[in-house]
């Protein structure tokens, strides 16, 4: 993060202090929406054909880490306080898996394409681990991922111009592309990587 601004450097600061903070902390809107409902219970299908660029203006598609497990986050970088404690755990989850990381693909998909440019998102993801990949795209190609995956979101007005409230919410994909399961994003770092070795040991999603 050598190259990181004054001003984002504070940012990830703020964001890895509030990482290490208990949930019980965070809003009362993220812990409503932070628990993983049974996806035995599911009455829609989970994942689905979405097209977004990463930060070097690849094209990524739900075909592109087909052969990997893909572990889908949805937020945003100005997010406040959920998505940077995802991220940390998500990150803190791939040093726990230590070489089976490496069948493992986390994608980082932001909801809000209008403030998170390509650069401003690659910053916010190397400050957790430079493995996570960040996607982007326009409006219409966020809202149809957004759209696949089911994911709950709001714009919130705020005074400062406009927030959203958001699921916290990890999307476990199997190698095949198809939906494994959902994976709450308050587990912990240690307890997440246990569980997603737990489903790469067994090869298929529990």
């Amino acid at each position: 993060m050598k190259h990181a601004s004054n001003g984002m450097r504070t940012r990830i600061a703020t964001w890895l202090a509030a990482a290490v903070l208990p949930w019980a902390a965070l809003s009362t809107q993220a812990q409503q929406t932070s628990a993983a409902p049974n996806a035995a219970t599911a009455k829609v299908p989970i994942g689905g054909k979405f097209a977004l660029a990463d930060a070097s203006g690849k094209l990524v598609t739900d075909k592109t880490y087909i052969g990997k497990w893909q572990l889908i986050f949805f937020g945003f970088t100005s997010c406040p306080d959920v998505c940077s404690t995802v991220m940390a755990e998500v990150a803190a989850a791939l040093a726990e898996l230590g070489p089976d990381a490496a069948r493992i693909q986390p994608l980082f998909i932001t909801m809000d394409p209008e403030r998170d440019t390509a650069e401003r998102i690659s910053e916010y993801l190397n400050a957790f681990d430079s493995r996570i990949v960040g996607l982007r795209g326009s409006q219409a190609q966020t809202e149809q991922a957004i759209k696949a995956f089911h994911v709950y979101s709001k714009q919130r007005q705020t005074g400062k111009g406009y927030t959203l409230d958001h699921s916290a919410l990890l999307y476990w994909m199997k190698p095949d592309g198809s939906f494994g399961k959902l994976l709450s994003g308050d587990s912990g770092g240690h307890r997440l990587g246990s569980e997603l070795r737990a489903t790469l040991l067994q090869g298929h999603a529990s």
